[in-house]
């Protein structure tokens, strides 16, 4: 049964010195300062902490448990007694309020696990990925996206919350990747790559992801980090490149694929008769290509312009295809895995055709798709055809109105363009002049 309750000015020192009582008894103590504040002790000596009112209606005063001492300190006991009384006072449940609170820091723990960097970038990709949209001349593919988020901007904002990113964070991340080396060794992964190309992929990557969280259908942030940033200041104009194969580099560059083994050589070939991008035919899949009529469709998904493009082969481009080694484990046409992924490590293959190709200064692959489309141009193909044949589509009225395929058209172009290579090809290069050969003089007649 209770002993007799108290009132004192609670202390550290008090409780401390409170004693348990005898089985089956306890002591209440009310704090002299806190009014409604009890301190109740039992058999275990434990103080524990109660606020203790009637509530409006109540017959009996209700007791709100509010801790042990010391876990529970006693300017926080005073805090809480204080919440629990109002609440009594009130006429509410401060153990149902309790409640309420606790699963109101739940969900806004949940809600700030699902804003952090790493989590929207996650979701952003889901939709990135099954959304089409405009923008895609802006960005490669979805995939290459996600690529440049997961490398370049998870590891540095990933635990953070998304809308505590601000434009200074955004600069630094795009001056560290501009600081570093552009290129890695021949052979060596980009992932440690970085320079004006890596900056403004990441740049653009970031672009994207803010400008989605932005938006009103998402409201994950109040205000877009990028959207002031000027790309130019950041990081630098991109460099215009305008190489374009002369004959005898042309002429160079296919020998060169032609002894290189599959999958590289016959895949340089390929981009060399059809201007295409290196994607569009690496990832080709046999179910993109009709071998009957001569066509490969590269889908919406590997195209720029989010666009289906076909492709008319050549019969030397038809014949490369045909000659390609198929395989019961997957469907690509340019493969080490059995056809279960398409060709990748493109740094390793470039590095072992350089060795068989030989020195051409500042070569890229893309300058094979430059030299078609500009081969074209000399062979007095129409503009509208030329730029069909590479994939680039019109804008403006003639998208809304003209929806003629073309595909007779761009065959005849890259007719022309095949026979333009074949005898670029077929052409001896002229002899080199040697230095330890010595012009004679014509001897005079007497």
């Amino acid at each position: 049964m209770p002993v007799a309750a108290r009132k004192i000015v609670l202390t550290d020192r008090s409780l401390l010195a409170l004693k348990p009582v005898p089985a089956g008894k306890r002591v209440t103590i009310w704090d002299a300062i806190q009014p409604g504040l009890a301190v109740r002790v039992g058999a275990r000596g434990r103080p524990t902490f109660f606020a203790v009112r009637r509530r409006a209606g109540d017959p009996q005063p209700t007791w709100v448990l509010l801790g042990t001492y010391p876990t529970v300190s006693l300017a926080d006991a005073r805090e809480a007694a204080r919440s629990a009384l109002t609440a009594l006072i009130d006429g509410k449940d401060p153990v149902a309020l309790k409640a309420a609170k606790r699963l109101a820091e739940a969900e806004a723990e949940r809600e700030a696990a699902d804003n952090t960097f790493a989590a929207v970038a996650e979701r952003f990709n889901d939709w990135y990925r099954a959304t089409p949209g405009k923008g895609r001349t802006l960005r490669r593919t979805a995939s290459g996206v996600a690529a440049t988020i997961a490398r370049e901007l998870t590891p540095v904002w990933g635990e953070r919350p998304i809308a505590d990113i601000t434009k200074r964070d955004v600069t630094r991340v795009v001056q560290a990747i501009l600081a570093r080396a552009p290129r890695p060794e021949p052979g060596k992964r980009r992932r440690q790559s970085g320079g004006p190309y890596a900056a403004r992929a990441t740049f653009a990557a970031a672009r994207l992801i803010f400008g989605w969280a932005h938006r009103p259908a998402q409201g994950l942030i109040p205000t877009d980090p990028t959207a002031d940033l000027d790309p130019i200041d950041l990081h630098g104009a991109p460099m215009t490149r305008e190489r374009v194969l002369e004959d005898d580099e042309l002429r160079r560059v296919w020998l060169a694929a032609e002894a290189t083994p599959y999958p590289y050589g016959p895949l340089v070939r390929l981009l060399i008769l059809t201007g295409a991008r290196l994607r569009e035919v690496a990832e080709a899949k046999w179910t993109e290509v009709d071998l009957e009529a001569a066509e490969l469709t590269v889908p919406a998904s590997r195209m720029k312009m989010n666009k289906s493009h076909l492709i008319p082969l050549t019969s030397a481009a038809a014949a490369i295809v045909r000659d390609l080694p198929r395989f019961e484990g997957g469907d690509y046409l340019f493969t080490t895995t059995g056809g279960r992924r398409p060709i990748s490590g493109f740094s390793k293959y470039r590095a072992k055709f350089n060795e068989t190709l030989g020195d051409i200064d500042h070569f890229v692959i893309h300058d094979l798709r430059r030299t078609c489309r500009t081969g074209m141009s000399s062979l007095r193909v129409l503009l509208e055809i030329r730029e069909r044949v590479i994939g680039h589509l019109p804008g403006g009225i003639v998208a809304t109105y003209d929806h003629h395929d073309f595909k007779e058209e761009k065959r005849e172009a890259l007719e022309k363009w095949e026979g333009k290579v074949m005898g670029i090809v077929a052409t001896e290069p002229e002899p080199t002049p040697s230095e330890n050969v010595v012009p004679m003089r014509a001897r005079r007649r007497a």
